[in-house]
């Protein structure tokens, strides 16, 4: 149904899997009420849980919340076996069909034949042309079925023509009873069977009337939840927001300080900043979770309200019911989570203010000041009475006896964020030391969680061929040689960098994809001009001493730029066959990221002519979930992949052998651009917040930045192999830091 025309309130992105971005193939629904293709939730569920001894869930990709296995016994890739069919999607999906597209006749496909169909029998789901039309009628007990026109079926409404879904427990027959005393919707055999001694027994069309109002003040409900977890979320990132410009302000404090005292403060000015950052990396950690949290809400709640208001108005009464009954409990389920994060919250405040008797003290002066932490209660007050509701909710559960919908455990309480305090004065010479509060290196921690101290702690590294741990020795921090701020005024909104290339030694080319663009800038980074492209670009690599490609992921090409003074000029383009992500050039040879069944990597000659494909390895297993972004070795014999669902590196030989695959989300969290030069492997790891070095057999050698950047994108090593440039993106990200570029002398 991909590209057709859906009736207009009906919207396309309620039929379509967010996983594949396709229409949905065989629906199955979670809990959270998020629906999936069968085969693509199975595809992240196996994903997600790989290297797990036992498994005893995983987070559902659109919401991120958990789901529990539906049996821990079973291995991962039988799990979606147990996850329901969204017959409600899947019967609206087939009457949008139905009403969108011309019909052939199902008897006469089923013999190879095509004619187009005419009639429409409900209760068979089967479209027949005259001839098998004339046959359905002449059979007895068959005549009382309702036939009508493919035409008077395309201005009827959905609910119409929708069919009951089946009971899961008696075959060939239809949910269409209410019992009122369990809260079941149930088919005639259950009603006989396991609901003769219920009074309140009812058809399905009585019992959805008597709830569609109760269904209206649902929906409100759900606008309202859906705008408080918005609120939340906006208010955690201008907390974060004001947390970074008060530790950036009392780091200048800090540094102002230290050139007073010359030498004698340096190494104090170093351990307070080391603190601050630490500090600031756990409130952003407790504030990067509530966002997480709220943002998955308030998808649950678009979702759950998007299901509501069409299963109201497409819905069979049946739909109606199950639909009405699972978007309450997910409704509870969101305002007590919202309820339990605004009832903790806590906003941080940064202040330092210099000792008085400071140069006075200087010689005897152990430490220049201490960080204490304290609390600042922030209140979001929900849009409606949440304990007139729980009151609501426990009459109405007294009041109906039915079955409970299996609950995901609860998050764990979090400690509620701290505020950070620097006040300068002496250190106390004895400071009596307890669990609740402990004074050493100048730094105070009051109420340290054990959640807080577990983050403290150093990680091994680990060697990607050995599960035993490796110790090598660090390699040298890169140091910030220079940031710019690459927006311009011509740019309506924050800039997405998803490519960056040095042009010699004169140029930067930097991939706008949010405004279609290729912006100039020169070494004193100054711009020089852009050039608007028609689709969004992706990624780019340097081809010569003047010219670049770049990928164009909607047009399913590669289009060749020269670099001129202050624009660029297309050359030529080549066409991929497939949506393009990462590029790479070396040797005449382009190696390109491809979206395909499988997934690949493609080697392309320079004048467009496919060398070869790679997505098996020799067990004939895909090499790849999704192929972001790629490196090449000089030589073309090697290829280093980040794979944005295995979250992992791969490198593969231009030989089409696997070498090795790297995947330890504690040292490298979602990988995202990567660099070779030589022996050495550059990769950025978004959600990790750094640039992690390897050896192109595969080993870490550590971090070479770990400070200064945030959600690194997409990276490019200089030909001297002594600068690396660093671009910055992730949605929560704060706006100068998505707009920033970052240069670093590497050593």
């Amino acid at each position: 149904m991909a590209g057709s025309m859906y009736e207009p309130d009906v919207a396309e992105a309620f039929l379509t899997c967010s996983i594949c971005e396709e229409d949905f193939k065989d629906p199955v629904g979670l809990p959270c009420l998020h629906s999936f293709c069968k085969e693509c939730i199975s595809r992240h569920i196996v994903e997600s849980t790989k290297g797990q001894k036992l498994a005893r869930g995983f987070n559902c990709p659109k919401c991120k919340r958990q789901v529990d296995a539906p049996d821990p016994q079973q291995a991962p890739q039988h799990w979606v076996e147990s996850f329901p069919v969204n017959h409600f999607v899947k019967n609206l999906m087939e009457n949008v069909r139905l009403r969108t597209e011309n019909r052939e006749c199902d008897p006469c496909c089923k013999r190879n034949d095509k004619t187009m169909a005419v009639k429409w029998c409900k209760e068979c789901s089967e479209a027949y042309c005259e001839q098998c039309e004339s046959f359905h009628k002449s059979l007895k007990y068959l005549q009382h079925h309702n036939l009508i026109s493919m035409t008077d079926l395309q201005h009827q409404p959905i609910k119409d023509s929708a069919n009951r879904p089946p009971c899961p427990d008696h075959d060939g027959t239809e949910l269409s009873f209410f019992c009122e005393d369990h809260n079941h919707v149930v088919c005639s055999s259950c009603v006989t069977l396991d609901h003769r001694k219920c009074n309140n027994v009812m058809s399905c069309e009585e019992a959805a009337d008597k709830q569609r109002l109760q269904a209206e003040a649902i929906i409100e409900k759900l606008r309202m939840q859906r705008d408080w977890a918005n609120r939340i979320s906006e208010n955690r990132k201008h907390s974060l927001k004001t947390m970074e410009d008060s530790s950036f302000q009392l780091c200048q404090q800090i540094a102002g300080l230290r050139q007073q005292m010359n030498d004698l403060l340096k190494a104090k000015e170093y351990k307070l900043t080391e603190e601050i950052k630490k500090i600031k990396l756990q409130e952003k950690i407790h504030n990067d979770s509530d966002i997480e949290s709220c943002d998955g809400i308030a998808s649950t709640t678009d979702n759950a309200l998007s299901l509501l208001q069409n299963a109201l108005k497409h819905g069979s009464d049946t739909d109606v019911l199950l639909t009405i009954d699972k978007v309450k409990h997910e409704t509870h389920v969101g305002e007590n989570t919202l309820a339990d994060i605004t009832r903790e919250m806590k906003d941080v405040f940064l202040n330092f203010v210099p000792d008085k008797q400071l140069q006075s003290m200087s010689n005897a002066l152990k430490d220049i000041g201490r960080i204490t932490l304290t609390y600042a209660p922030v209140h979001i007050a929900p849009p409606y009475n949440l304990e007139q509701e729980a009151k609501l909710n426990q009459i109405e559960e007294e009041t109906v006896a039915y079955q409970s919908i299996p609950q995901s455990p609860s998050s764990t309480r979090r400690t509620p964020p701290l505020s950070l305090t620097l006040k300068m004065e002496s250190p106390p010479t004895n400071v009596p030391k307890s669990p609740q509060t402990s004074a050493g290196n100048g730094i105070i921690h009051t109420r340290l969680s054990p959640i807080a101290s577990a983050r403290s702690l150093p990680q091994l590294i680990l060697s990607p061929k050995s599960a035993t741990p490796t110790k090598r020795l660090a390699p040298k921090q890169a140091s910030l040689d220079f940031f710019f701020k690459a927006r311009t005024i011509q740019d309506r909104e924050n800039c997405c960098f998803t490519g960056a290339e040095f042009i010699g030694n004169d140029k930067i080319i930097l991939v706008d994809q949010t405004h279609r663009k290729l912006k100039l800038f020169n070494k004193e980074y100054t711009w020089l001009g852009e050039k608007v492209l028609s689709a969004k670009p992706y990624d780019i690599t340097v081809i010569g001493a003047n010219d670049v490609a770049v990928s164009l992921s909607q047009e399913k090409k590669i289009q060749i730029y020269q670099v001129r003074e202050n624009d660029c000029l297309v050359i030529s383009n080549i066409q991929t066959g497939a949506r393009c992500w990462g590029i790479a050039f070396a040797s005449k040879k382009f190696a390109i990221c491809c979206s395909l069944q499988p997934p690949c990597i493609k080697l392309m000659s320079q004048d467009g002519r496919e060398l070869k494909v790679f997505s098996k390895d020799a067990d004939d297993n895909d090499l790849f979930s999704f192929p972001d972004y790629i490196a090449m070795d000089k030589s073309a014999k090697n290829l280093y992949v980040t794979d944005k669902y295995k979250k992992s590196v791969i490198a593969v030989s231009t030989s089409g052998n696997k070498r090795w695959e790297f995947h330890d989300e504690h040292l490298l969290k979602t990988p995202k651009g990567i660099a070779v030069l030589g022996t050495r492997v550059y990769v950025a790891g978004c959600k990790s917040h750094n640039v992690l070095l390897m050896t192109t057999d595969g080993d870490v050698i550590g971090n070479v930045i770990s400070d200064g950047i945030s959600n690194p994108h997409k990276i490019a090593l200089h030909s001297d192999g002594d600068h690396l440039m660093v671009t910055q993106y992730q949605s929560t990200l704060v706006d100068v830091e998505k707009n920033m570029v970052k240069i670093f002398t590497v050593y």
